[in-house]
């Protein structure tokens, strides 16, 4: 199985980067770190892909995000992980077609999609290839990257496995409470291996830990 994991980051995310590389190129046979070209990273023995301007949310958001994904293409794998830089997995991914990511449902009107998909995000190559030349950024969900691609996946039909549910992937935003801190390391301990939120050290080290001594 190739890995190929694309990372998307900005300038001030950059300690949580040079933090999470070793973890991203342990499970990957390429890292692509995807930033816009007014917020830069850095990061040796990766590739880089400058595009577009800094911004948080909107159509530029969703435009570099679609740009990289299509840019992943460009390094064959058979497995292509997306995420932001403070996700990560902890082992390659389980062999399964379609979208796999850590689904949340949508309880907001304002919104289409039917949940919104918070990283990490595994496509199998078929599908990514699919998506590459299905997608746009309409509509656009106010340009939140996690509700657009819940929209993209329905739209095309595409199957789609949820990780939480599998008690294969945790996520929040931040892993801020005591609680949310121990579910996440006794996650890993049971073979969990797909976070998001992790923004310290501490955490990292203590998943890190985990996943060694899993059961």
């Amino acid at each position: 199985m190739r890995v190929c994991t694309t990372v998307f980051g900005y300038a001030g995310g950059q300690r949580i980067i040079d933090r999470h590389l070793p973890v991203w190129k342990s499970v990957s046979d390429e890292v692509i770190l995807v930033y816009p070209e007014d917020s830069p990273n850095r990061g040796h023995g990766v590739r880089h892909f400058p595009t577009g301007r800094s911004n948080k949310y909107g159509e530029e958001c969703l435009k570099r995000q679609l740009a990289g994904m299509r840019h992943s293409l460009s390094v064959d794998a058979d497995y292509y992980v997306f995420v932001e830089y403070d996700a990560f997995l902890l082992a390659r991914p389980i062999a399964r077609s379609g979208v796999q990511a850590n689904v949340f449902p949508n309880r907001d009107p304002r919104y289409r999609g039917p949940g919104y998909f918070h990283f990490p995000w595994i496509f199998d190559a078929a599908t990514l290839r699919r998506f590459a030349e299905g997608a746009s950024i309409e509509p656009q969900e106010n340009g939140f990257v996690d509700r657009w691609l819940q929209c993209q996946v329905t739209n095309l039909g595409i199957e789609v496995h949820n990780l939480r549910a599998l008690r294969e992937g945790f996520s929040r935003n931040t892993l801020r409470t005591r609680g949310q801190r121990r579910f996440a390391v006794e996650l890993a301990r049971r073979g969990g291996y797909a976070f998001h939120g992790i923004k310290d050290a501490a955490l990292l080290r203590k998943l890190l830990a985990a996943r060694k001594v899993q059961r």
